[in-house]
């Protein structure tokens, strides 16, 4: 019996002959279907193959069906012949039914199929390769153009070896070919170059597959792991800086000490070189170098981890013309200050000339020909009517003004933007850390542009008062015999600073007394307090190696007398105890090296505590 069900229509339309499996294939009976009339089908599907036949087409119709004369639902293929007689008349049709329901399913399946993975693959953000044995593109995944730049069609049928990196090509030609000859998986992480010449990196995993035609090929997944790989980088070079850091720190600190020692001294040799104005002038300008020395030692450690701040009141204008002086010291920009009435800001001087310097760097690199920058200074009143997010109250603006090239709008909301740069050597720091100092001083900055016409940089810093204070030499105001003004206990390891400063202490008329470590302070203040000689102010040295140092000492003080006058001194101004020295039990702070102002400073203020 045929697996093709059989029957024959007649010119009304209905069967008068069928076989044992076109029964079988509607799930019916002969009864039922011998003389069916095809026009009263509830599905109809056929019935115009069917008039077509008798119009003497040979026809073939495939359809998805609902029988009549049973509840089956198929997919048939039918082919329908006409048939004649002797006068060449069409007198039934033929028809030649196959149920193919089994196979459109599985069609259909595997049609849902490759859909199915094709959307995967199309989708992923890897990038599938297919590749022939001998290392060729076959396919390529959408994706290829996110991740490399090309066109699938532009790689098919090149080597996929040919944008490797040299270092990597011969590892990942053993890999392939380990794979194909043990038809075994492969992994391994590569670079290869992207359409626009950078390199990604690629985590590769692939295995081989043998075709029903005996041909072997491989499929192969490649994550783009660039932005991990820049992480792991930025990390390890964290690391590094960390490293650095320690090692800034200590030569710092070390550095510092014998900075400190250097001072001293040439503060005692001005005092006592009084009238002796061309001696004193070289001193004194030793005395700046030495300080500037020690600028950059605090610049190296903010390079490499970040410094506290330490804050000190100054004159704006002084420190600005300084700033921006020494920041364009050989370039062939101009400058032009237009600064208003000098006020008084409570900055960290390192800090705030690191903002300035970059602001003049970029301002520079913008009128590589040269060109004018304008500094100008306004003291603003602000409040919520301002639009800016600063509390209320008096602010000096500066403005910095080139006549450069200006930046893109696009451009403008990412510049303080860490990493962002449009420099090709630019690390994208400058701004953004210059933007998170300027916050740090309760302050603000931003930046507006205009492409051909140049850029201005405000920068608005908290003013503390309009008062003017004179910043001359200390051979004028500071060499003058001091009355005797109490007893001082100085802690510190190094003989050289215990020294200076002691002497530097004895000309403004302190009585000093010395120790080398904490246990010692304790008890020298234990025993001044039994003896009703107790001491004015103890400075303490915050480092000392193997022994007590300052910040437990201050404590142990504390216990003996909640009232004790402490002053911390260091040469490692990155330490918290430095940056929040009240919250450690003392009083007030000497950062090393230190200047004979700032010391008299801090003395000033123990007189005022010692009296109010």
């Amino acid at each position: 019996q045929s697996p093709e069900g059989i029957c024959t229509i007649d010119t009304n339309m209905k069967i008068i002959h069928c076989n044992e499996s076109l029964v079988d294939i509607f799930q019916s009976s002969f009864e039922n279907i011998i003389g069916l009339d095809l026009n009263s089908l509830n599905d109809k599907a056929f019935v115009p193959v069917i008039e077509k036949a008798f119009n003497g087409e040979i026809c073939s119709h495939t359809t998805y069906y609902e029988a009549t004369t049973s509840q089956a639902k198929l997919w048939l293929s039918a082919r329908l012949v006409p048939i004649y007689n002797n006068e060449n008349e069409i007198i039934s049709v033929m028809g030649v039914v196959e149920d193919i329901t089994e196979r459109k399913i599985a069609e259909t399946k595997l049609t849902d199929s490759e859909a199915r993975f094709r959307s995967i693959v199309e989708n992923t953000t890897d990038i599938i390769v297919e590749a022939s044995f001998d290392g060729k593109f076959l396919y390529l995944s959408p994706n290829v153009k996110n991740i490399m730049g090309y066109e699938p069609e532009e790689l098919y049928g090149t080597s996929i070896f040919e944008k490797l990196h040299p270092d990597d090509l011969a590892p990942a030609i053993k890999e392939f070919s380990g794979t194909i000859q043990e038809m075994r998986k492969g992994e391994m992480t590569l670079r290869m170059h992207n359409k626009d010449g950078d390199w990604r990196w690629l985590e590769i995993s692939g295995r081989p597959y043998d075709t029903s035609d005996n041909v072997i090929k491989s499929v192969i997944t490649a994550h783009d792991i660039t932005d991990k790989k820049n992480q792991e980088d930025e990390t390890a070079k964290l690391q590094k800086l960390e490293s650095l850091s320690v090692l800034a720190g200590g030569i710092a600190h070390d550095f510092n000490n014998i900075l400190t020692v250097v001072i001293s001294n040439l503060s005692l040799a001005e005092m006592h070189l009084e009238g002796n104005s061309e001696v004193v002038e070289m001193i004194s300008s030793a005395q700046r170098a030495s300080m500037r020395a020690s600028d950059l030692t605090n610049q190296l450690r903010t390079f490499a981890k970040g410094s506290s701040m330490i804050k000190q009141q100054m004159l704006l204008n002084t420190f600005l013309e300084k700033s921006i002086k020494f920041a364009l010291m050989g370039s062939n920009a101009t400058h032009n200050f237009n600064l208003s009435e000098d006020v008084t800001v409570e900055i960290d001087e390192n800090q705030i000339s690191q903002v300035i310097n970059n602001l003049i760097i970029n301002a520079k690199q913008a009128m590589p020909n040269g060109g004018l920058i304008k500094i100008t200074t306004e003291t603003v009143e602000l409040n919520e009517e301002s639009g800016l997010n600063l509390e209320n109250g008096q602010y000096i603006k500066i403005s910095i003004k080139d006549e450069g090239v200006g930046i893109k709008s696009e451009n403008l909301d990412k510049i303080f933007d860490p990493y962002f740069t449009t420099k090709e050597k630019g690390s994208g720091l400058g701004l953004a850390t210059s933007y998170s100092i300027i916050r740090k001083h309760d302050g603000l900055i931003s930046v507006s542009s205009k492409l051909g016409e140049g850029t201005e940089c405000l920068v608005y810093l908290p003013c503390k008062s309009k008062h003017h204070y004179s910043e001359n030499s200390i051979s004028e105001s500071e060499n003058n015999d001091i009355k005797q003004q109490g007893r001082l206990l100085l802690m510190d390891d190094e003989e050289g600073i215990v020294e200076t400063l002691s002497l530097m202490l004895n000309r403004m008329g302190y009585e000093v007394d010395t120790v080398s470590n904490g246990e010692e302070a304790v008890s020298a203040y234990d025993m001044a307090m039994v003896s009703d000689n107790s001491y004015l102010a103890v400075i303490l040295d915050l480092t000392i190696p193997g022994g007590m140092g300052g910040a437990e000492t201050v404590k142990r003080l504390k216990e003996l007398d909640p009232d004790v006058y402490c002053i911390v001194s260091s040469g490692y101004s990155a330490d918290p105890v430095i940056e929040q020295y009240s919250e450690y039990g003392f009083s007030d702070c000497l950062n090393k090296p230190f200047s004979v102002k700032k010391l008299k400073e801090v003395l000033e203020n123990l007189q005022e505590h010692s009296t109010g």
